[in-house]
């Protein structure tokens, strides 16, 4: 098992700690696990004081909870057509940590090539490349490379560069076999795709290699909204992939220009009370060209109705006294009846009296003083 935690940019002090004291316990369970940690690196509006802080913390958890990082790794990252204006740094450093309580000898992973300590032209993403993953039901403008910020930037090094650290790790060990299992854990701290995609590309082409094991990606994340963005950013890339070698796919573009089926808003559930759009119907025509903005009109169009008209008329109807009217059931729809409901409190309006007549001694007459026996409350 190898675990990655890529902490380019780094969390606060409190979830460091929490997150190498849960991979150490993992660690510590078997001698054929290992931890890569990438290294804070240093990226445009942070200050050196930040970044060494964060990066002795890390090494200071790592030593306390019983790792061996003696393994130090230099990464010397290569852009491909990289332009004056790229300032990201070209080098990292990572940490391939293993237990301190079971013998080096036991760790396939410190015969690696990588653990020889330099990786050198790792192929590092352009930056025209980058994209900034967002969950269903994402409402915002669209997003372009370069309005990422420049830790957004530091974070993203591509699959390519995955793929050629996996690759280094595993390079000379006896876990180089088909008849071993390689398990990449991750543990997501910003919607990044770089493992996950890496490991699903590595799965494609080590199959057909005697020479590589067999790769499985589990992902740990705490935001749903990471969660969300990523399990949707791959199901992106294996309907893409799908699409195109599968015989039953059809064709991507209509083949005459006769008319095209339009899409239908034919698929509700109901919230509580009122009419609503699950996640598969809201994100159906996700990136499509010709249908998702379309699609995303017919979905505003919906929502908008419910919560102009089909939303006041529940909030109205729960307030009527005998029950009856608009919320009788009717159609396929829940019953939202309402019940009897209470009588409904009388206003009662005390005449206003102006301060040069105002005698205490009529106060009490005055405020209970009333023709029908009924609840009133005072109105000021």
């Amino acid at each position: 098992m190898l675990m990655v935690l890529d902490m380019s940019v780094p969390p606060n002090m409190a979830d460091i700690d929490a997150l190498i004291h849960s991979c150490s316990n993992i660690l510590h369970q078997s001698g054929q696990n290992a931890l890569l940690v990438l290294l804070p690196q240093k990226y445009s509006g942070q200050s050196v004081k930040s970044n060494l802080a964060a990066t002795h913390r890390i090494e200071d958890a790592l030593l306390g909870s019983g790792l061996n990082m003696e393994t130090d790794i230099a990464v010397h990252f290569a852009v491909d057509q990289m332009h004056g204006n790229d300032k990201r740094p070209l080098g990292a450093r990572c940490r391939l940590c293993v237990s301190d309580h079971v013998p080096e000898s036991n760790s396939p992973w410190l015969s690696s090539l990588a653990a020889r300590g330099k990786l050198s032209e790792v192929p590092l993403m352009r930056i025209k490349e980058m994209k900034r993953l967002t969950p269903p039901n994402h409402v915002g403008d669209a997003i372009e490379a370069y309005n990422l910020s420049p830790a957004e930037r530091c974070q993203q090094k591509g699959v390519k560069a995955a793929c050629k650290i996996i690759e280094s790790l595993v390079g000379g060990t006896p876990i180089a076999s088909p008849d071993a299992r390689l398990d990449i854990v991750e543990f997501n701290l910003q919607a990044v795709p770089d493992w996950i995609e890496a490991s699903w590309s590595l799965k494609s082409t080590w199959e057909t290699d005697s020479a590589k094991p067999r790769i499985a990606y589990f992902g740990i994340s705490r935001e749903p909204s990471v969660q969300k963005a990523l399990t949707g950013h791959m199901e992106a890339i294996l309907m893409s992939e799908w699409w195109e070698s599968h015989t039953d796919a059809g064709p991507k573009e209509p083949e005459s220009s006769a008319p095209v089926d339009k899409p239908v808003l034919a698929i509700t559930s109901w919230d509580a009370d009122a009419p609503s759009l699950s996640d598969v119907v809201v994100c159906k025509f996700d990136g499509d060209e010709s249908y998702g903005e379309k699609w995303a009109g017919k979905v505003a169009s919906f929502r908008d109705f419910v919560n102009t008209t089909v939303t006041p008329v529940i909030r109205r109807n729960a307030g009527d006294a005998d029950g009856a009217g608009c919320n009788a059931p009717s159609g396929d729809g829940p019953d939202m009846s309402v019940g009897d409901q209470p009588v409904a409190v009388v206003d009662a309006v005390l005449p206003a009296t102006a301060k040069a007549d105002f005698k205490s001694a009529d106060v009490c007459l005055d405020l209970f003083h009333f023709d029908a026996p009924v609840p009133f409350q005072l109105v000021f």
